[in-house]
């Protein structure tokens, strides 16, 4: 494999990367906005948790590829 094949093929993957994980991070943000109006009651939203736990173990997973 060529130096620039190489060169290339991890450029893309970085794209790839920054691209997927900027909309992890919005959902992430959005769903902490969300979570907010949960603060000060007995129990969170389970749903928002669960998409928020959904979203970090996602973003989690593509870093470890990169």
């Amino acid at each position: 494999m060529s130096s620039d094949f190489s060169a290339g093929l991890d450029a893309q993957l970085l794209d790839d990367f920054f691209g997927e994980a900027d909309e992890h991070l919005i959902h992430i943000r959005e769903g902490l906005v969300q979570l907010e109006t949960s603060v000060g009651k007995a129990e969170p939203d389970l749903k928002i948790v669960k998409e928020l736990f959904q979203e970090f173990h996602s973003l989690k997973g593509i870093s470890a590829l990169v």
